[in-house]
């Protein structure tokens, strides 16, 4: 009933929000290819970005004049610069090189594109909310789904490990395993292909849920029931702590820290009304699967996590052991770099049999994702150090990485390595303006109430912020819907403020009304 008393919210839909609404509705298939051109799966939303592109052309065409803003020039610099990196493989004369050279920069000519387009499709106030409140319902879907496959793994009930993934695309085969939760339970992936895409996934979900309902205006922004708002960030939650990756945790914190200096002044008086729903959720479902064994496990894998740091900072010389940590491990046969999942053989109902005894003895094959991630920068900054300025060409980290594949979850080190320093400070200046942007036009550090404008922009603020955070464990530029959350925070300052400007294209492109 609460669904259908929203048809008036989406009501006059058009071309340009059914494309909006169809990207929100397909960016978790992920790990869904529609087709594969060469050895690349094409996703089903690099094929709404096209509509997005061809849409906006039409209306470019039409209305003779094209939409531009600082954010969208520093971003267009960077693409420029992207373009410019192709001197190191250029003067390999590599066949391999230039071609992914020529891939990278095709991809993120493509990136911008959809930006652009986004920013001169016509939208209106009434898209920016119906994103959010799709997102929102697609987003509670996905997380049931999680919190089924929690039960589905225990139990062997049907479609236990159904993620929605084809032969195009890699698929994780470590999905789902025990190790991590010392055999308590086994970690959701729900349509994802591991644990920590589902939780940097929901992570943006909850802060378009929560945010609203912190500030006391969800049902202006999501759907008119306070209790449906609520009940959606609930199961949102219970999801994103089952889905148990330290990444997505990590994330969560640090923006939550953030969003406490700065708006803790004008939320203190509800901050804790709002999170008590969740939490209770969270406590009752813990208690009654698996007697509080839950809050343990990620209690004491933070605690050990926490160790395993302070022990990074030891010097060289000094011997470090801990036999017992329940730290995050990846096997070194059998894991890809900067996976934060690891296969195991061994059953769930085993490991709560021996108490994780089993895990314990692979302490000597396995290594920690930690010390992998050090790695890996240190790899990146050797890399950067033989081209400083250009780096080694976008795409091209593979060719002199030591890992297998060449990825790494550092993004801010990959770019460094293949843009050089002056591709990572545009990245920087362009990521730094737009937040400075969002964050001043959604009112600062003014303690008066938001307007509704404000708050759709404070949302995206702390959406942007969160992604560039878990920029740090997920290559998060290299997704689309990044770029597709980049677009609409660059279309929301557009409408809410009068930072665009016009370019007439008259003189070029004829009346064809």
């Amino acid at each position: 009933m609460e669904l259908l008393t929203q048809r008036h919210k989406f009501n006059n839909w058009d071309f340009s929000s059914l494309l909006l609404c169809f990207f929100v509705v397909v960016s978790p298939l992920s790990g869904f290819a529609a087709f594969v051109v060469g050895n690349t799966g094409i996703q089903f939303t690099w094929i709404v970005g096209v509509l997005i592109i061809f849409a906006a052309i039409y209306r470019v065409t039409m209305q003779r004049c094209l939409s531009l803003s600082v954010p969208i020039i520093l971003l267009i610099c960077w693409l420029g610069w992207i373009c410019l990196t192709g001197i190191a493989p250029l003067s390999t004369g590599e066949g391999a090189y230039i071609r992914e050279y020529l891939f990278g920069v095709a991809r993120f000519g493509f990136f911008t594109g959809v930006v652009v387009a986004l920013a001169n499709l016509g939208l209106k106030k009434q898209n920016i909310t119906q994103v959010f409140q799709i997102l929102a319902l697609v987003a509670t879907l996905v997380s049931l789904y999680a919190v089924y496959q929690f039960f589905a793994r225990q139990y062997d009930f049907p479609f236990a490990y159904l993620h929605l993934t084809n032969p195009s695309l890699p698929v994780d085969v470590q999905v789902g395993s025990v190790y991590y939760t010392d055999g308590v339970f086994a970690r959701v992936s729900s349509v994802f292909m591991e644990p920590s895409w589902l939780g940097i996934y929901l992570l943006s979900a909850i802060i378009v849920v929560s945010i609203p309902i912190i500030y006391g205006m969800s049902t202006e922004i999501l759907f008119s029931e306070y209790s449906w708002n609520k009940l959606i960030l609930s199961i949102l939650s219970l999801a994103f702590i089952i889905a148990y990756s330290l990444g997505a945790y990590f994330s969560f914190v640090i923006t939550l820290m953030i969003f406490v200096v700065l708006d803790y002044p004008k939320v203190r008086s509800s901050l804790v009304k709002a999170v008590t729903p969740p939490i209770t959720l969270f406590v009752i479902f813990d208690l009654v699967t698996e007697q509080g064994l839950i809050t343990r496990v990620i209690s004491a894998r933070i605690f050990k996590l926490t160790q395993k740091v302070m022990r990074e900072a030891v010097p060289d010389g000094v011997q470090r052991t801990d036999s017992s940590t329940l730290s995050e491990t990846t096997a070194v046969e059998t894991s890809q770099p900067g996976s934060d999942a690891t296969e195991t053989s061994t059953p769930a109902n085993e490991e709560r049999e021996t108490g994780g005894a089993s895990l314990l003895s692979q302490n000597e094959t396995e290594r920690s994702s930690l010390g992998t991630r050090v790695e890996e920068v240190e790899s990146s900054l050797q890399i950067w150090s033989t081209h400083p300025i250009s780096g080694v060409g976008i795409n091209n980290f593979q060719f002199y990485s030591r890992y297998d594949g060449g990825g790494i979850s550092f993004v801010y080190s990959l770019m460094l390595a293949e843009q050089g320093i002056v591709g990572l400070s545009l990245f920087l200046a362009f990521s730094g303006y737009l937040l400075f942007r969002l964050f001043n036009a959604s009112g600062g550090l003014q303690p008066q109430s938001l307007t509704k404008e404000q708050l759709i922009l404070r949302i995206l603020f702390y959406i942007i912020l969160a992604a560039f955070i878990s920029s740090v464990f997920r290559s998060q530029p290299y997704l689309m819907r990044f770029w597709f959350y980049i677009g609409i925070s660059i279309v929301a300052l557009t409408l809410f403020t009068d930072g665009n400007r016009q370019i007439s294209l008259g003189q070029y492109i004829p009346d064809v009304k």
